[in-house]
């Protein structure tokens, strides 16, 4: 079943979802400080009086403090969350810990060594454009941990604040041009006034100087680029494999896999659907398969071949054989049973009598009471008399192996006629049975009704004796001559199976 995952197992997996990023942060600290410590002189005059030492001290105290409390502000902030709210949550510390440093050294600045805050300003755009390029990499790194530490858990439904790929994009690409192109422009802006004031000497080295220092910088922020294009990348690779692993497991009719849902995007409702998707298949497969235990297998072959709209009232004409069955004397025998008793008696029962009918190719179209009515012919009607016959001998021949399982011993009787029936959906609309009806069906009830009376185990009736072949099982038929049936304006002649003593034995069921 599709789960929610709770805070408390987020919490529980604090660790493995943030310490594989401290050394991938650590490194875009590093980073970030090296950068602006080189070239934070190069965009303010008043960061270059302090000098590379300086302001490179006063740097790293910054990043190492927001280094420290990182850990602090992702547990507070972030593992407390919903799994699918907390890379927006990362985001937002990330990035708010790397503009912090901008804005806490502008502050310094200010206070501290009387700069103007345009100064600290450019200093917090680097800060901005160096974290935005770390944070997305760190958010990524933690989506892609999730990934492989929780294949298994999802959540139910997408969050609330479900947010599109292409808004994600439009995001970071207007974000990261306005921030790099920033950065660029403040280097250009610093250059051009640097050459200006050197005058025609030293022009030459200062353009070169110059070009070096923007190559430099453009070479970063491609780096940087290409980084979160091979990270996301990354992710997205993990997630079509666990979409694509679903789906080669659900063709193959494994039904118990399921897509882990992980962001809160496109991906997230495509692993959504899904899981959906699989469990729709899971209840129609515990469908068929009840139904599969409902219906015979010839039944539920007609159904499923089906279409909804074929799925309707009345049926059609088939030549088939009726086999219907019966424990002698029930009402008598459970007067003195209780109700489980006589309930577990017919189910041994009825295990076994079914078993032999699907054996010989029938298939079970109700119980009624303690008796049983069974349809032959629908796959092989040529057969269908002479199957019929063998289910009912096989049928008398195990009823004596069940003395030792039910109890009480016990006598059936069994009538078989054939001939064309009724086969299809009766009932109503919204509930239907799929049965046989007719004169046929009828015959063989009174037939079986008849076994007792007649002193025969079976009873068929001539239309089945025709159909049999000669010396059919090694037995002889005793001819009852016609006989007057409930219901029948005229008589039918019925014959009685009687056994020949050399005719083969049953063995014992196993």
């Amino acid at each position: 079943m599709i789960r929610k995952a709770s805070i408390e197992e987020t919490q529980g997996r604090f660790s493995a979802y943030t310490e594989p990023t401290a050394l991938r942060a650590g490194i875009h600290y590093a980073f970030a400080f090296a950068i602006l410590s080189i070239y934070g002189g190069e965009v303010c005059p008043f960061l270059e009086e302090l000098g590379i030492v300086e302001l490179g001290l006063h740097l790293f105290v910054s990043f190492l403090l927001a280094f420290l409390i990182r850990p602090f502000l992702l547990r507070s902030l972030v593992s407390k969350r919903a799994p699918l709210d907390q890379p927006r949550r990362r985001f937002f510390v990330e990035f708010c810990l790397f503009v912090t440093v901008g804005v806490g050294l502008t502050v310094h600045n200010m206070l501290v060594d009387h700069f103007p805050m345009g100064s600290g300003l450019k200093l917090s755009i680097g800060c901005a454009a160096l974290g935005l390029f770390a944070t997305i990499d760190l958010v990524l790194a933690a989506e892609r941990t999730t990934i492989h530490s929780c294949p298994e858990e999802r959540d139910e439904h997408c969050p609330p604040r479900f947010t599109s790929l292409t808004r994600k994009f439009s995001i970071f690409s207007v974000t990261s041009i306005i921030l790099v192109n920033g950065v660029l422009l403040l280097v250009m802006l610093r250059d051009v006034q640097w050459i200006s004031d050197m005058g025609e000497e030293g022009m030459d080295k200062a353009k070169l100087m110059v070009t070096i220092e923007i190559l430099v910088l453009a070479f970063v922020f491609l780096a940087q680029s290409i980084n979160l294009v091979l990270s996301y990348a990354s992710n997205l690779r993990h997630f079509l494999s666990h979409e694509t692993r679903a789906m080669n497991e659900v063709c193959q009719g494994n039904l118990s896999v399921s897509v882990p849902i992980t962001t809160a995007d496109e991906f997230g409702m495509m692993a959504e659907r899904t899981n959906r998707m699989i469990e729709g298949l899971r209840e129609r497969d515990r469908a068929t398969k009840v139904l599969g235990k409902v219906v015979s297998p010839q039944v539920f072959e007609r159904l499923m071949n089906q279409s909804d709209s074929g799925l309707r009232l009345g049926g059609s004409r088939l030549d088939v054989a009726i086999l219907v069955s019966d424990i002698r004397n029930f009402t008598t025998r459970t007067e003195g049973l209780s109700p489980e008793t006589v309930v577990a008696d017919l189910n041994i029962y009825f295990e076994r009598m079914v078993s032999i009918v699907h054996d010989h190719g029938g298939f079970v179209d109700k119980f009624m009471g303690d008796g049983l009515l069974a349809v032959f012919g629908l796959v092989d009607p040529k057969t269908a008399c002479e199957r019929a016959v063998q289910t009912a001998l096989v049928m008398q021949q195990h009823v004596g192996y069940l003395d030792e399982e039910l109890s009480s011993p016990i006598q059936i009787g069994v009538g078989i006629n054939c001939g064309e029936t009724i086969v299809g959906n009766i009932g109503s609309a919204d509930r239907l049975e799929y049965t046989v009806i007719g004169d046929v069906v009828n015959i063989a009830a009174r037939l079986e009704s008849q076994t007792k009376q007649l002193g025969a185990s079976i009873l068929i009736s001539s239309l089945v004796r025709d159909r049999l072949p000669p010396g059919h099982l090694g037995f002889e038929w005793h001819d009852f001559g016609g006989q007057a049936l409930k219901g029948k304006t005229g008589d039918i002649e019925v014959f009685g199976l009687i056994r020949n003593k050399t005719a083969p034995s049953a063995e014992p069921p196993t």
